[in-house]
């Protein structure tokens, strides 16, 4: 009987925990837009959360333990989504997918670079074309490469065709486990950024790229904050775009100051890391809260933690929110 009520507090303690994940990932982008409603993930998982205060289970077609990206209509409407090494062949599958809204593979939607990793993946809308969309890739395990794919949903009656895929961006530069965007101060480009990141190796180079109507141009490799070695990483800016926060898996918390318009980072900030109640001081994602003054950071080892940071009055702003003993077993 003990044993039942403590898997049944286990079970909901670690559904409380995500809950609050999800909301704070949510909250920025649902009185906007829609293009986030559903989240498909894992083994034939996904939310939906076209009503966000009443998020309901959703049905994918993935199975994988990697990246996954997905992207709606304004309305909430699945148009497709997308996941990295399918473990479907006992892991033995190291290349991706592109999935439709009927759930089915996208015609020449097979064979997506990238192994079975975590922000492996972005979708950026094709800026001046609503039927095009951009899906970038890099694989930081066994090619070292970026790529990027161009989905046409004007093709087979709105179920799409994958038009270009695997084209290369950047070659023989071993990119971090991140790769991420943000729309551009106009209101109509996107901003495409990734770090360089090696497991071993010690760097710091930010690459920038603009997508524009034209295409896409590289805007600037930045060279700034500290060395860092880390290959599991997360960004993510504030809802008014003027803070980007970055961490990684090696105990590095960094905010920065972010120009929408330039594309350009500065003024970095690096908040303490070291926690004594987190011997392995293993940041895995964090976000802004919707105001802008909060950073939340999610840490894990033996235990998971959410922490707070109070950005207007850091560096004794520091908080645990929340702690949960073997939420993620290893």
């Amino acid at each position: 009987m003990r044993m039942k009520m403590r898997m049944k507090m286990r079970m909901k303690n670690t559904l409380l925990f995500f809950e609050m994940l999800f909301i704070i990932l949510y909250c920025k982008n649902s009185q906007a837009q829609k293009s986030n409603s559903i989240w498909c993930f894992g083994d034939s998982a996904g939310i939906d959360f076209t009503v966000p205060s009443n998020p309901q289970p959703y049905f994918s077609a993935m199975r994988s333990r990697g990246t996954a990206v997905s992207i709606c209509d304004t309305l909430g409407q699945l148009l497709f989504y997308a996941h990295t090494g399918d473990t479907s062949n006992n892991g033995t599958n190291t290349r991706g997918n592109i999935l439709n809204k009927n759930h089915q593979l996208m015609e020449n939607g097979d064979s997506i670079v990238g192994i079975s990793w975590y922000q492996e993946m972005v979708i950026i809308p094709y800026p001046g074309n609503l039927m095009k969309f951009y899906l970038f890739t890099n694989d930081g395990t066994i090619t070292y490469n970026t790529y990027y794919s161009i989905i046409d949903l004007s093709f087979n009656n709105g179920l799409g065709r994958v038009i270009q895929k695997n084209v290369p961006l950047i070659v023989n530069v071993r990119m971090a486990d991140c790769i991420t965007a943000i729309k551009h101060g106009n209101g109509r480009d996107w901003w495409l950024y990734m770090r360089s990141g090696d497991g071993f190796l010690a760097n710091n180079p930010f690459y920038t790229y603009l997508i524009t109507t034209t295409g896409i141009l590289l805007n600037a490799q930045q060279n700034i904050g500290p060395l860092t070695g880390g290959s599991f990483v997360e960004f993510r800016w504030n809802k008014q775009g003027t803070k980007m926060a970055y961490v990684n898996y090696s105990g590095l918390i960094q905010v920065f100051d972010y120009d929408r318009c330039t594309g350009l980072i500065s003024n970095p900030i690096t908040l303490d890391t070291m926690r004594p109640s987190s011997p392995l001081p293993a940041y895995w994602a964090c976000e802004f809260s919707a105001s802008g003054r909060y950073l939340y950071v999610s840490a894990s080892s033996t235990i998971s933690y959410l922490y707070q940071y109070d950005l207007i009055n850091l560096p004794t702003s520091f908080y645990s929110r929340y702690n949960l003993d073997n939420a993620i077993s290893s």
